[in-house]
């Protein structure tokens, strides 16, 4: 039966047939047959039960394209389509020019960008008569701090008609151009306008031939023909007027069938960007075919393509913007900042991450819901993004939409290893162990003998109060490696260790409790080399990267803060060991780097004194960073720990 199922397509590793078995309950995998769909590809771009998952990609960014390669290289670093405009360096970019940081010439040529539809029907008027006319023009705007157009000259041009020179230069003339406030001085403008007629040619006769009365299957093949046969974007073009002169596209289902053909002609990015340009004459097209490219956008390249080509990428200084936005924190100053830069560059992720953060604080919250809500259905929106969009909807008590934002991370790209990590570590962050630890353990499969992967399996469990397991996971990590090796998973999974049985021995109840407790310390290792000072900061969410620096009894006043030697932000933990106490004080300080976030950041400080003796003491402390606490001190003199004022 079993080689009738398969052979028919009735079994798979998604459906089973059973004979004999129970509605509802589980049955064993069969031995040489069943497959775990996470761990092998089943049918995925090319693969078979015989191929790993962690095979199924072509490119170190990510998992997205479905082609096999010999290498397995997992992708452990996350997809990023953006950076932040906020630099620590604020060094002014050379490509922008004047005292505005490139402002207002930017500003003037998203003018001549968005209104096309004059100088265009310049071009399509003259086609009734000139059909045969295609090429380019090259105009030069000079615009005065008024907004005026002070002069428009036609540079260069491959058209080779009078007639719509002068017209274009009569468009443009009166288009409303933006006060350019550039001190009575003028801002100059290059811009290039693309002529040609991917429709039918003004005053053709339309000719219906046969197969505009077949099914859309049939015209299906006869363009896949026509395409095979005319190559490139200019090949794919004349088979859309082609098709357009007779009749063919009748309908939208028609002309997105013969649009998605015509991408894949193209090539790569850039040839569906030069086809992306040829038809922002249509409105419709040009949308669909935009949302189409950010879809199909995979490596660095293409998103440099797509930026440059699609008008994402504002020549402006963006050091001009971070300085102007560290000079000011007030929320409505930096709210109108945003706006007035987004006014020129609508498409910039950062601006609008930023807005929807300060329309927050100024309690514009529907229109913050707005721009959430198109944040999330952006396709350029990466795993931050998603992260602080979901995080949005968590202030507003929306937990369903915020899940539903999260889980988007791997929807899209189910066999990647770091959006699996990426999603686990922020249910962990909120709260949802049980959600958590499922993610880690598929992410297990997807790199099996990763012991990074046990280590977040043992923070998950201990979230969701399985703290045994926790230690067991632990245990078997820390044991992999010789114990006197700090670094790695093995040596975090033994600091992970003594923190947990501390937090154990401070909320245990009874004698007999704390004593298991040391028991477990001594089978675990943990008091093998004990020190004389442990002290350990720990933090739940993967974007809070506090620092943890101490000053040590006999540290040199020219040194100053030493930061902590042990631990690391991917594990969630920093520590410091000391092996032998002087006399005097340690100072241990927390530091906050990002103050943009609205988020607090929330961690936790454990000290312990005398670890493994009769003398041990435990001292946790409860820290948080808000945005306008930049650091906290604390104090270990004796066996107490206390918040000193930071200066």
């Amino acid at each position: 039966m079993v080689d009738l199922g398969v052979r028919f397509s009735l079994v798979s590793p998604w459906t089973s047939l059973v004979v004999g078995g129970v509605y509802g309950g589980t049955i064993a995998p069969i031995t040489g047959f069943d497959h775990d769909p996470l761990a092998y590809a089943w049918g995925l771009g090319g693969g078979s039960p015989t191929v790993t998952a962690a095979e199924l990609t072509s490119d170190a960014g990510g998992w997205r394209r479905r082609l096999g390669r010999a290498e397995v290289d997992v992708a452990t670093a996350p997809e990023t389509t953006w950076v932040s405009r906020v630099s620590d360096t604020d060094e002014p970019a050379p490509r922008a020019g004047g005292g505005d940081g490139g402002l207002a010439r930017a500003a003037v040529q998203r003018v001549l960008e968005t209104r096309e539809s004059g100088p265009r029907g310049c071009y399509e008027r003259r086609s009734i008569v000139r059909p045969d006319l295609s090429g380019e023009m090259v105009v030069e705007v000079e615009v005065g701090a008024d907004g005026s157009p002070r002069g428009v000259n036609i540079v260069r041009e491959t058209v080779g008609d009078d007639d719509v020179r002068r017209c274009v230069e009569t468009e443009i003339r009166g288009l409303p151009f933006p006060s350019t406030g550039a001190g009575g001085g003028t801002v100059t403008v290059r811009h290039t306008l693309s002529f040609q007629m991917p429709e039918r040619e003004f005053g053709s006769r339309r000719q219906c031939s046969d197969a505009s009365r077949q099914d859309l299957e049939v015209r299906r093949g006869l363009w896949r023909e026509r395409l095979a046969a005319n190559s490139g974007v200019g090949g794919a073009i004349s088979v859309w007027r082609d098709a357009q002169r007779q009749c063919e596209l009748s309908n939208w289902r028609a002309r997105r069938t013969l649009l998605h053909m015509m991408i894949g002609q193209s090539g790569g990015v850039r040839g569906q960007v030069a086809l992306y340009r040829a038809f922002r004459g249509n409105a419709a097209v040009a949308d669909y075919l935009r949302r189409v490219i950010l879809r199909n956008v995979r490596s660095p390249s293409d998103v440099d393509a797509v930026r440059a080509g699609l008008g994402l990428d504002v020549p402006v200084d963006w050091s001009l913007f971070s300085r102007l936005w560290k000079q000011n924190t007030d929320a409505d100053y930096r709210l109108r900042l945003v706006r007035r830069w987004l006014e020129v560059a609508p498409e910039e992720m950062d601006l609008r991450l930023r807005l929807l953060s300060l329309l927050e604080q100024t309690d514009n919250l529907a229109e913050a819901r707005r721009v959430a809500r198109e944040l999330r259905a952006d396709p350029l929106a990466d795993a931050r993004v998603r992260t602080q969009v979901g995080e949005f909807w968590l202030r507003q008590d929306d937990e369903p939409e915020a899940r539903r934002v999260f889980s988007e991370l791997v929807e899209r790209t189910p066999l990647d290893p770091w959006a699996r990590r990426r999603l686990g570590d922020l249910y962990r962050a909120h709260g949802w162990a049980d959600d958590a630890y499922r993610e880690y353990r598929t992410l297990a499969r997807l790199r099996p003998g990763d012991g990074a992967v046990l280590l977040l399996l043992a923070r998950a469990a201990a979230d969701g109060g399985r703290v045994d397991e926790a230690l067991r996971l632990e245990q078997r990590l820390s044991e992999s490696t010789d114990p006197s090796v700090d670094e790695g998973a093995a040596g975090m999974a033994r600091l992970w260790t003594t923190v947990r049985l501390a937090r154990l021995e401070l909320d245990a109840e009874s004698d007999e409790m704390r004593r298991a407790i040391r028991r477990r310390e001594r089978e675990s290792g943990a008091l093998r080399d004990p020190p004389a000072v442990f002290a350990a900061l720990t933090w739940r969410h993967p974007d809070d990267h506090p620092e943890m620096l101490v000053r040590y009894p006999s540290t040199d006043e020219d040194v100053g803060w030493e930061a902590v030697d042990l631990g690391g932000e991917e594990f969630g933990l920093y520590a410091s060991r000391v092996r032998e106490r002087e006399d005097g004080e340690y100072l241990f300080e927390i530091r906050r780097d990002d103050r943009d976030e609205i988020r607090d950041i929330e961690a936790e400080l454990l000290v312990i004194t005398g670890l493994g003796t009769d003398d041990e003491q435990v001292s946790r402390v409860p820290v948080t960073l808000s945005r306008e606490t930049e650091k906290r001190r604390f104090r270990l003199e004796g066996a107490a720990v206390t918040e000193v004022p930071a200066t």
